[in-house]
This record gives C-alpha cells, sequence and structure tokens, in this order.
C-alpha cells in the first residue's frame, strides 16, 4: 500500500464524519461565524484605542525573579524568560534535565505547580515619567506563558 492509499484510507472516515456534523450543524456554524465576527470587530475597536496612547514599555525581564513549588518546599532565583527545568538545573536542584534519562526522573516537576514572582511598582517608574498623566491605561502583555497560567496583580 502506498502512502498515498494510506492517507485515503485512513483520512476518508474523518473527512466524511466531519461533513455530517457540518450538514446536521448548519445553524451552528452561522452561529459559530456570527460570534466570531463579532469578536474580531470587538478585538480590533478595543485594540484600536491603545494604539492610538502614548506608550511606555516596561521590560520585567530586568527584574530580579523567583521561583518557588507550591506543593513543595523547593525555591530560587528564576531567570525571566525562561523554564523551571533550567530554573531547577540552575540552582542545582535537579541533574541536567536532556542527560540521558533524566527527562524520565524528573517528571515529578511538571506534576507540581510552580509560582514566578517578581515585584515592581507603576508610581516609581512613572515618576521617572515628565508627564505620567497623559497615559490613560496600563496595559499587561505577558508573552511565553505555557500551558495554564493564573497571573496575580497586587
Amino acid at each position: 500500500m502506498t502512502r498515498r492509499e494510506y492517507s485515503r484510507k485512513m483520512l476518508s472516515p474523518v473527512i466524511g464524519y466531519l461533513c455530517r456534523i457540518v450538514r446536521r450543524s448548519t445553524l451552528s456554524m452561522i452561529l459559530v461565524s456570527i460570534f466570531l465576527t463579532l469578536f474580531c470587530t470587538f478585538h480590533l475597536v478595543f485594540t484600536s484605542r491603545f494604539h492610538n496612547l502614548p506608550m511606555k514599555q516596561i521590560d520585567l525581564n530586568t527584574y530580579d525573579w523567583s521561583f518557588r513549588c507550591r506543593n513543595c518546599s523547593l525555591m530560587g532565583k528564576a531567570t525571566v524568560p525562561g523554564d523551571i527545568y533550567m530554573d531547577l538545573f540552575r540552582e542545582r536542584l535537579i541533574p541536567e534535565p536532556l542527560y540521558g534519562n533524566n527527562d524520565q526522573q524528573l517528571r515529578w516537576v511538571a506534576e507540581n505547580d510552580w509560582i514566578y514572582e517578581t515585584t515592581f511598582r507603576l508610581d516609581r517608574i512613572w515618576k521617572e515619567v515628565d508627564d505620567y498623566r497623559m497615559y490613560k491605561a496600563v496595559v499587561l502583555s505577558i508573552e511565553g506563558l505555557d500551558t495554564i497560567s493564573i497571573v496575580y496583580l497586587n
């Protein structure tokens, strides 16, 4: 059996199933389309309001970050951007994660909840700006969060 024949054999039931769902749920597809249209419109209007405002960017990567385990007593200095495996390795709390079978021994790391913390104060940052009153909003943009994350302020 060639690769093409194998692909057809494997995909034909999936494609047939998807076609049946689309035929049955034409109304739901229309509703989803309306929702996506409204969501995209709202997103464009909302973000365009912030693009016209004067902006000062604060790089939180330069602040002192720390990590701690919610379920155990491990803690240490963190590097942001980064990941928990490299932070634990830098603190000499685990062996090299990518060496040998260490990844199997370190599965407990993924099973725990990890907290990354830093402190920053907007009032001190704004004192550096000549006229902080011209800033109408604060937008917290966090890139690189992986999987499930909760962000707390204050």
